[in-house]
C-alpha cells in the first residue's frame, strides 16, 4: 500500500511539475507577444493581372521599426528586403507602386530630406538597397528603375495609413 501511495504521489508531482513548466512557457510567449506584437500592412500590386504583394512589417520592442518584405506572384512565403527605420539616421514615410505594378519603392525620411531609397523590382527579382555612404546617387537608381516601369502610380501610401489599416499578427507569422 505504501509503495502504491508513493508511486501515485511521485507521478502526481511529476505531472504538476510538467504542467507548471508548460504554463510558464505559455505565459512567456503571451507576455512577449503582448509587449512586441508585430504589426502588418499588406499592399497588393495595383495591376489586376498581378498578385505581387509588399508587406510592411513593424516589429521590435523598444526599437520598433518598419521592415519591407515582398511576396512575388507564385511564391508561397514573403521574404525580407530591407529595414526601413534606423535609430536617428532614417525613418519610414510611406511607399508607392510603379505604374505597371512591378516595383514597390519606400520613401524614407533622412535628417535633411526625404528619399525614395529602398525598392524591390518584381520583374528582375532585385532588391534596391542603398549604399549609405552615397544616398543621393542611390535615389536616382530607384527613380531610374521606376521610370523604366512607367513611373509612379500616383497613389502614395503614407505610413500613417498603414498604421490605421494594418493588423497585429503573431510572432510566428512574420516573414523570415
Amino acid at each position: 500500500m505504501k509503495k502504491r501511495t508513493a508511486k501515485i504521489l511521485g507521478w502526481g508531482c511529476l505531472t504538476l511539475l510538467v504542467l507548471g513548466i508548460l504554463g510558464f512557457a505559455a505565459l512567456n510567449v503571451m507576455m512577449a507577444q503582448g509587449f512586441s506584437a508585430p504589426f502588418l500592412y499588406v499592399s497588393r500590386s495595383p495591376v489586376d493581372s498581378q498578385t505581387h504583394e509588399a508587406w510592411f512589417l513593424m516589429e521590435g520592442f523598444v526599437d520598433r521599426g518598419w521592415v519591407l518584405c515582398v511576396k512575388p506572384s507564385g511564391v508561397r512565403k514573403a521574404f525580407r528586403v530591407a529595414s526601413l527605420d534606423f535609430d536617428g539616421e532614417f525613418s519610414f514615410c510611406g511607399a508607392e507602386w510603379s505604374h505597371d505594378g512591378q516595383v514597390i519603392a519606400a520613401t524614407i525620411r533622412l535628417p535633411t530630406n526625404e528619399a525614395r531609397a529602398i525598392a524591390y523590382d518584381f520583374a528582375q527579382g532585385a532588391k534596391l538597397v542603398p549604399d549609405w555612404s552615397n544616398r543621393s546617387h542611390f535615389e536616382s537608381n530607384v527613380l531610374a528603375v521606376v521610370r523604366e516601369h512607367g513611373g509612379f502610380s500616383g497613389n502614395f501610401i503614407p505610413e500613417a495609413h498603414m498604421r490605421e489599416s494594418g493588423k497585429e499578427i503573431w510572432v510566428w507569422q512574420t516573414p523570415k
